[in-house]
C-alpha cells in the first residue's frame, strides 16, 4: 500500500518538475484566438440571419458601444453587459457566444493574476436595471445591434490587448 502511494506521488512530482509556467504571451495569443473565434461566430450567425448592420437605432444607449480599455477590469465589465444582454435574447447560438464570452473573461482574469493585478470579475448589473422592457418591444433591433457592438467592441480588445501594460 505504502509504495503505491509513494510511486503516484513520484509520478506527480517528476510532471511538476518538468512543467513550465504559464507565459503571459500564451495567455493573449489564447485570448486573441477566442477574440477572432467569436467574431466568427458573430458574422456567420449574422450572414445566416441576412443582418444588415447598417441600422440606426435610438433608445439601445445601454449596450456599450466601440470604446477604448484602460485595462482588462474595463473589458471584462463590457463583457458581462453583453453576456446579460445575450442571455435575454431569443436568438439561436446565444449560449455557444455567451459561454465563449464567459471563457474569454477567464483568460482576462487569469492575465490579470499574471500580472499581479488586483482583479474583479464584474456582473454587469449596473447597466441592465435601465433598459427595462426595451428588449420585449424590440428583440430583433436589440439583437442586431447587439451583435454588430460586440463584434466592434471584440476587435477593438484584439487591437488594444497587446497594448496594456500595468494593471
Amino acid at each position: 500500500m505504502r509504495c503505491i502511494l509513494l510511486y503516484g506521488f513520484l509520478c506527480v512530482w517528476q510532471h511538476l518538475y518538468y512543467s513550465h509556467p504559464i507565459s503571459i504571451e500564451k495567455i493573449q495569443a489564447d485570448t486573441k484566438t477566442l477574440t477572432k473565434t467569436i467574431i466568427t461566430r458573430i458574422i456567420q450567425l449574422s450572414n445566416r440571419n441576412g443582418v444588415s448592420t447598417d441600422q440606426r437605432v435610438s433608445g439601445l444607449d445601454f449596450i456599450p458601444g466601440n470604446q477604448q480599455f484602460q485595462n482588462l477590469a474595463d473589458m471584462d465589465q463590457t463583457l458581462a453587459v453583453y453576456q446579460q444582454i445575450l442571455s435575454s435574447l431569443p436568438m439561436p447560438d446565444r449560449t455557444q457566444i455567451s459561454n465563449d464570452l464567459e471563457n474569454l473573461r477567464s483568460l482576462f482574469a487569469l492575465l490579470a493574476t499574471l500580472k499581479n493585478c488586483p482583479f474583479t470579475r464584474s456582473d454587469g448589473l449596473d447597466t441592465m436595471e435601465i433598459w427595462g422592457g426595451i428588449v420585449e418591444e424590440s428583440l430583433y433591433s436589440t439583437e442586431v445591434v447587439t451583435l454588430d457592438r460586440l463584434r466592434k467592441s471584440l476587435k477593438n480588445i484584439e487591437k488594444q490587448l497587446d497594448h496594456i501594460q500595468g494593471c
